[in-house]
C-alpha cells in the first residue's frame, strides 16, 4: 500500500538522522510545507536562545508571523555596544539596492553562522578593527530586528538618525552624528509564543564617524534605540514592554562633551516619538529604565507622549529621569505608577491627583523635586514615599489606602488622612513642626483617623512618633522596632556602629498600655544595641507587652551583657511561647557561643536559631 503524504512526512519528521543525503521522492516539494503553523507553534514554544529563533526565521516564513504576534518584549542595551560605538571611527557604505557592493555569497553565510553560533572569531575580530566594517546580517535576522520581506521593517538608511540623513554616494559625514551607524548585533534572547511569550534581545549600540567608506561590502549598522523603534515598527499585539539600560552601563559615568548626543537618552521624546505611537493600540505595560543619574538632568515630557498615545497604560515603571508632570493628560485606566531615581515638578503630586484618578499604586522612590502638594486619591490602596529632598508642605487624603511606606526625609509639615490603613513600614526622623500652619509643639508628620492598624516597621532614633502611631491602634498585632546605627558593607560584613545616631529606648510600658494585642515583636540589630549599651534602663522595665512571639535580630558586642539581656527579657515578658534569634555572621560575639550559653535560659520555649548577613528577615509580615 502506497504511503500518504502526511505518514512520510511524519516519518521523515522522526527519523531525519537516517536519511541519506540524497533527494528522495517522499520529501516535501518545499519546507514550508513540513514546517506547518502548528509545527512552528510547538518549536518556538520551547526555544530558549534567539539565535535558534533566527535559525527557524530563515527557513520558515511563518516566523514573521509569530514575531510579529508576541506580546511581552525586554530590550536590553549592553555595556560592550556603548563601549563599541564610542570606539569606532569609521562608517562603512551602507546604500541598500547595490547588489555589487555585496559579499561572495558563501562569506555571508559563513560570517551569518558565526554569529548565530556564538563564536568569537578571532579571524573576524581582526578584519572588523582593520577594515572597520561591520558584520551583516540579512534576511536571517530581518523579522528580529524589525524587517521584513514586505518592507515592513522601518525606514531606509536615510532615516537612521533622528532628522540626521546619509547618503551613501556623498564621502563626508559630521562626526557628531553618532547614532547614524551601530556595531554588530549581539543575540543572548529567549522566544515564545502566545499569552506569556516573552522575547529578550542583546542588541545594538552607535559609532561615530568622520567619513564613508565606499566600494566596500554592504554593511548595515543600527543604534541600540534605532533598532527598538524598527522591531516595534513590526510588533502588532505588545502587551508589556521593558527597555533597559544594564545596572553596569548605568553606573558607568558620561562625559560631559557626550551628555548632549541624543543618541544615548532613552527617555528623548525625538525617540519616544518614534516608537510610542506604533505599539499605543495595544500597550499596557510599560517600564523604562534609562542612563544612570546623569539622565536625571535632560528634561523628558514622557508623560505627556505617553497620555498622548497609550490610553490603554495599566502600569508604568520610569527610572532614571527628569520628568515634566505639567503637560500630562487623563490617563484613567492607569492603576500603578512607580518612578526611581526621578526628578519631577515642585507640584507633581497635584498632577497625580489630577491626571491619574483611578490609580491603586503609587511608588515614589529617590524622588527629587517635590516642594509642595496635596495628594488626593480615592482608590489608592499602597503608596511607597520615598523623597530625597525635604518637602514644605504636604498633605493627603487616602481613603482607601491600607499599605504605606515611608522612606525619606521628613517634609516640615505632613498630614496623612488614612481611615483604612491597616501596615506601615516607617523609617524617617520626625522633627517638631516648624510650619505656622501647625500646631506649637507638635510633629511634623500627624495621622489623621488611623484606628485600624495591624502591622508597623518603625526604624527611627527617637520613638516619639511611635507613640503618636500606636495611641488609638488597639488593633496593632505585629511590630518591629529598630534604629539604623549599624554600617555594613557591600558583602553583608559588619563595619561599626554610626556614633553620629543617638541611642533611645522606646517605652515598652505605653506599648503594653496601648497594644494589648500585640502578637509579635522583632527587634532589630539596633535597638539590640542600644538596649545593651542601657541594660538598666531595660532591667527597670515593669510592664512588657503581651507578645508570644520575640523575634531578636542581632548583632551582640559582648558575650556577658548579651546573655543577661536575652534572659531579661525571656523571664520578665511571661506571655512568650516562641523565640528566634538571628546573629550577624560577623559580629564580635560567635554565634555558636552565644547559642550554646543560652541555652538553659530559653529551654522552656519553641526556639529557632539562625544567622544573617546582608539583609533582615521581615517574613512574619504582611508587607
Amino acid at each position: 500500500m502506497e504511503k500518504s503524504e502526511d505518514q512520510e512526512s511524519r516519518e521523515e519528521r522522526d527519523h531525519v538522522a537516517e536519511r541519506p543525503n540524497t533527494t528522495q521522492s517522499s520529501t516535501p516539494r518545499s519546507i514550508n510545507e513540513m514546517l506547518t503553523d502548528d509545527i512552528l507553534d510547538g518549536i518556538v514554544g520551547k526555544l530558549e536562545d534567539a539565535r535558534d529563533v533566527v535559525r527557524v526565521g530563515s527557513v520558515c516564513k511563518a516566523c514573521n508571523t509569530a514575531s510579529k504576534n508576541v506580546k511581552s518584549l525586554r530590550y536590553v542595551c549592553r555595556e560592550r555596544d556603548y563601549e563599541c560605538a564610542r570606539g569606532r571611527t569609521t562608517i562603512a557604505n551602507s546604500t541598500p539596492g547595490l547588489e555589487s557592493t555585496r559579499r561572495n555569497a558563501s562569506e555571508v553565510d559563513l560570517d551569518n553562522e558565526r554569529i548565530l553560533s556564538g563564536e568569537e572569531d578571532t579571524e573576524m575580530d581582526d578584519r572588523e578593527h582593520d577594515s572597520d566594517v561591520g558584520m551583516l546580517l540579512p534576511e536571517i535576522g530581518s523579522d528580529i530586528i524589525g524587517t521584513s520581506d514586505q518592507g515592513s521593517g522601518g525606514k531606509g538608511i536615510d532615516e537612521l538618525d533622528d532628522g540626521v540623513s546619509v547618503d551613501g554616494n556623498q564621502g563626508e559625514a559630521s562626526s557628531s552624528q553618532l547614532n547614524t551607524i551601530g556595531v554588530k548585533p549581539g543575540w543572548d534572547s529567549s522566544y515564545g509564543k502566545g499569552e506569556n511569550s516573552k522575547l529578550v534581545l542583546r542588541h545594538f549600540s552607535s559609532s561615530s564617524s568622520s567619513k564613508l567608506v565606499t566600494n566596500e561590502p554592504e554593511e548595515l549598522f543600527i543604534t541600540f534605540r534605532r533598532a527598538v523603534e524598527q522591531d516595534l515598527q513590526t510588533k502588532l499585539h505588545v502587551l508589556q514592554l521593558r527597555i533597559e539600560i544594564e545596572p553596569k552601563l548605568q553606573s558607568k559615568s558620561v562625559g560631559a562633551d557626550e551628555r548632549e548626543q541624543s543618541d544615548f537618552w532613552l527617555s528623548d521624546p525625538g525617540h519616544l516619538r518614534n516608537w510610542v505611537p506604533s505599539v499605543a493600540h495595544s500597550l499596557q505595560h510599560l517600564c523604562i529604565v534609562d542612563y544612570g543619574h546623569q539622565a536625571i538632568g535632560r528634561v523628558s515630557s514622557i508623560l505627556k507622549i505617553l497620555s498622548h498615545h497609550c490610553i490603554h497604560l495599566k502600569t508604568i515603571d520610569l527610572r532614571n529621569m527628569c520628568i515634566d508632570t505639567n503637560e500630562c493628560t487623563e490617563m484613567l485606566e492607569l492603576t500603578s505608577f512607580t518612578l526611581r531615581c526621578v526628578k519631577i515638578n515642585n507640584d507633581a503630586l497635584n498632577d497625580f491627583s489630577d491626571k491619574m484618578k483611578n490609580l491603586q499604586t503609587l511608588a515614589l522612590l529617590g524622588v527629587f523635586g517635590i516642594g509642595t502638594g496635596h495628594l488626593k486619591l480615592q482608590q489608592l490602596k499602597i503608596l511607597c514615599l520615598g523623597l530625597s529632598t525635604k518637602a514644605k508642605v504636604v498633605t493627603m487624603e487616602l481613603p482607601s489606602l491600607t499599605k504605606l511606606q515611608l522612606k525619606m526625609a521628613c517634609p516640615e509639615d505632613m498630614s496623612i488622612t488614612a481611615p483604612n490603613l491597616k501596615y506601615v513600614a516607617f523609617n524617617l526622623e520626625v522633627p517638631v513642626a516648624t510650619n505656622s500652619e501647625a500646631v506649637l509643639g507638635s510633629l511634623a508628620l500627624r495621622f489623621v483617623d488611623v484606628k485600624n492598624m495591624q502591622e508597623l516597621l518603625y526604624g527611627a532614633s527617637k520613638f516619639v512618633a511611635l507613640s503618636d502611631l500606636v495611641i488609638g491602634n488597639r488593633y496593632l498585632n505585629k511590630l518591629f522596632l529598630d534604629i539604623p546605627c549599624m554600617a555594613l558593607g557591600e558583602d553583608g560584613k559588619w563595619l561599626g556602629v554610626l556614633k553620629e545616631v543617638r541611642l533611645n529606648i522606646p517605652s515598652f510600658t505605653t506599648l503594653q498600655q496601648e497594644c494589648p494585642n500585640l502578637e509579635v515583636l522583632n527587634i532589630g540589630p539596633g535597638l539590640w544595641y542600644a538596649m545593651e549599651s542601657n541594660i538598666e534602663t531595660v532591667k527597670n522595665v515593669q510592664r512588657w507587652p503581651p507578645v508570644r512571639t520575640l523575634i531578636l535580630q542581632m548583632i551582640p558586642q559582648k558575650m556577658e551583657t548579651s546573655v543577661m539581656l536575652l534572659e531579661t527579657l525571656v523571664t520578665e515578658i511571661d506571655t512568650l511561647v516562641k523565640l528566634d534569634i538571628f546573629v550577624h555572621t560577623s559580629s564580635p560575639v560567635n554565634s555558636s557561643e552565644f547559642f550554646e550559653a543560652i541555652q538553659d535560659q530559653v529551654q522552656h520555649l519553641n526556639l529557632n536559631q539562625k544567622s544573617w548577613t546582608k539583609s533582615l528577615d521581615f517574613s512574619c509580615f504582611t508587607f
